[in-house]
């Protein structure tokens, strides 16, 4: 029997259990991810997550080894936290620093797909400090053209049933944290499926034209959940827990609006209403003489804009923080100069849009040869 479905995305069994902490947290081991997207298949590869529960194949001690070693905490979301390459980028820029011999620098990934600054400053602040030595902190943000960017994103939430894994948003500056994320308050989004399922699903899909695909099957029933989890619906069915089930605090045209206002700091708090949690890890940072940095994350739009010599708004106002507040910067979109559109093309995947691994690998050799992550 023959379904037509638009995409996938699916692991091979539970991959995350939900923490009121940072919203969520990887189960240790290794998961397989697949991702079928308007009918293209993408992505099958396998994340590794430490025994801490972060998306990297290095697990974390709480204290320094040596004293010599200079600790930065990187905070992003999904491109970041490697859902759609592997390795990620901070474990690629570990391997990169050993291999031209520098063991003084460590990176300790704490990046979760879909999380942005209230998630990463609920792990800085409950997670990282009270337990943690470091040196540093990376915020590496992404500000899609077509989405809420990572600094006024609210609080995502992930929890792992028997049949799928679940999610939620919320604001938690109007409404308390739930102690416990249920299948009544979130919605499925990535359902697990046995791996000779998914190699099922990888093997006997047809192409059938733009946007579908023939899957060949004779259980009705991962059909009906690929149109239930489908990629390209799934975040429009995602639980937005209270405010009149707004996904974002405003409608992301809006960001862009107010981009045109001048460039100060009560521009910033009108575009962000998460401001202040910036803030606070920012000058936390600076008072207890930590290294900071803020970097851009090139999403596949901006990039285009970005060869094609368009202005990029999330260039100009990471420019504007390290600015404002004196603190290190680096610019992602380094990894673009001199291409063109079709080289853009092959930095990222054609429909799920995160990096492919040419993109992973581009972006760690830049920031490595930067020069910006130094011992002393």
């Amino acid at each position: 029997m023959q379904f037509y479905f638009k995409g996938i995305q699916a692991t091979d069994k539970k991959a995350v259990c939900y923490d009121s902490i940072g919203g969520f947290r990887g189960l240790p081991g290794e998961v397989r991810f697949l991702s079928i997207d308007n009918g293209k298949f993408e992505i099958d590869h396998i994340r590794k997550i430490n025994k801490q529960g972060w998306f990297s194949g290095r697990d974390y001690s709480y204290r320094k080894t040596e004293k010599k070693i200079k600790r930065y905490i990187v905070l992003g979301d999904s491109y970041s936290s490697g859902i759609a390459a592997a390795p990620t980028w901070p474990d690629m820029v570990q391997d990169l620093l050993l291999k031209n011999g520098n063991d003084s620098v460590e990176l300790y990934n704490f990046s979760l797909e879909g999380s942005g600054i209230v998630n990463w400053y609920r792990i800085f602040k409950l997670e990282i400090i009270p337990h943690y030595d470091f040196d540093g902190v990376i915020l590496a943000c992404s500000s899609e053209k077509n989405s809420v960017p990572d600094l006024d994103r609210k609080f995502m939430m992930m929890n792992s049933f028997d049949d799928a894994t679940y999610m939620a948003v919320m604001d938690p500056l109007s409404q308390p944290i739930p102690k416990v994320l249920s299948k009544e308050i979130a919605a499925p989004i990535i359902p697990i499926y046995p791996d000779e399922d998914l190699d099922r699903i990888k093997q006997t899909y047809v192409r059938k034209s733009r946007g579908s695909f023939y899957y060949k099957s004779q259980k009705p029933d991962l059909w009906f959940l690929s149109i239930l989890y489908g990629v390209s619906d799934g975040f429009k069915k995602m639980m937005v827990i209270g405010e009149q089930d707004r996904m974002y605090n405003q409608p992301y045209e809006n960001y862009y609006k107010l981009a045109s206002l001048p460039y100060k700091m009560q521009y910033f708090d009108e575009r962000y209403k998460y401001g202040p949690l910036l803030k606070e890890i920012i000058e936390g940072c600076k008072a207890e003489s930590k290294d900071m940095i803020i970097m851009t994350i090139p999403d596949y739009e901006n990039a285009i804009d970005f060869v094609n010599k368009q202005e990029v708004i999330s260039r100009k106002e990471c420019q504007f923080l390290s600015d404002f507040y004196h603190i290190k910067s680096f610019d992602g979109f380094s990894m673009l100069e001199g291409k063109d559109s079709a080289a853009v093309d092959k930095l990222f995947h054609e429909y799920d849009r995160h990096w492919t691994n040419l993109g992973v690998s581009l972006f760690s050799e830049k920031l490595v040869k930067s020069g910006v992550l130094r011992a002393n």
